[in-house]
């Protein structure tokens, strides 16, 4: 069996220390997309600069590897995070300066751990994960095509449709087959997956392969099925390949699954948080 890369989702027990940024016209930084689909970008902690950042809305706070937060000597605290269901003990620092290119991203919680153990596909590639806990502070845009991140677009793309925030994620509703799905928007993973625990019907698709998912230590198997058809708002995709993930899902309350970016087959893709408002460009 294969391995299937797959972006932490993470649900931390703290809160974010908010931070209004400074208004400032819209922003252009080039990124570097790994895997076709992780977009990587350079940015700043305190001192350090030419950081490498993985932009992960599937996250909710920042996570600093182990490397970068001793090159900071911050000081870190003990705490509890969930990842995958499972509750992992880990420790956290206030990260007081955080930015991407100009924009102040900071102060905000986060998370101090192995990166390279929790993003094995990914491995020691990059110093920091931007989770939703700094993301929610600027709407950006990510254009794949040119590989270019815009902070504060300026207008929205061609194509719309709501989008929540909830437990401190975002959340988009699509159609699978007819029926409402509610699924996390990951920048940071690559497939669709739908729960097979709150799904209901997706057990009713046939199986047509598996793979073998290892993260934390442990290990799932991901099925393989396919939807005839997915749609949200105008936009319609046929013959959807999705995995489903039938193991207990303890956190994400109210999401049916987890939607990679790179699963919709968007060139760009827009978040608005003023608005409520996800765009692209098919």
């Amino acid at each position: 069996m294969r391995t299937l890369p797959i972006s932490v989702v993470f649900v931390v027990t703290f809160e974010a220390l908010m931070a209004v940024p400074e208004i400032r016209p819209s922003e252009e930084i080039p990124f570097r997309l790994y895997r076709n689909y992780m977009v990587l970008v350079e940015g700043r902690i305190g001192p350090l600069d030419g950081l490498t950042f993985l932009i992960d809305t599937g996250a909710s706070a920042p996570v600093l590897s182990t490397h970068t937060a001793k090159r900071l000597g911050l000081k870190t605290q003990s705490r509890k995070a969930v990842a995958y269901g499972r509750e992992i003990e880990t420790k956290s620092a206030l990260i007081r300066d955080l930015s991407l290119g100009q924009t102040q991203l900071g102060p905000v919680p986060a998370l101090i751990a192995d990166i390279a153990s929790l993003l094995p596909q990914i491995g020691n590639r990059i110093d920091a994960v931007i989770g939703m806990n700094s993301l929610i502070r600027v709407s950006f845009r990510i254009d794949y095509d040119s590989r270019m991140l815009t902070l504060r677009p300026p207008d929205s793309l061609p194509a719309s449709s709501p989008i929540e925030v909830q437990a401190g994620l975002p959340v988009i509703t699509v159609l699978l087959e007819g029926e409402p799905v509610r699924l996390l928007l990951d920048t940071g993973a690559e497939q669709l997956i739908v729960f097979g625990e709150r799904q209901k019907s997706a057990k009713k698709q046939k199986v047509l392969g598996s793979k073998t998912l290892y993260h934390i230590g442990v290990q799932d198997e991901l099925k393989w099925v396919r939807y005839a058809e997915l749609t949200m708002g105008s936009y319609r995709q046929v013959q959807v390949n999705a995995y489903r993930l039938d193991s207990p899902i303890r956190h994400l309350p109210g999401m049916e699954g987890i939607a990679g970016v790179a699963s919709l087959g968007f060139s760009s893709v827009q978040f608005d948080w003023d608005q409520g408002q996800m765009s692209w460009i098919p």
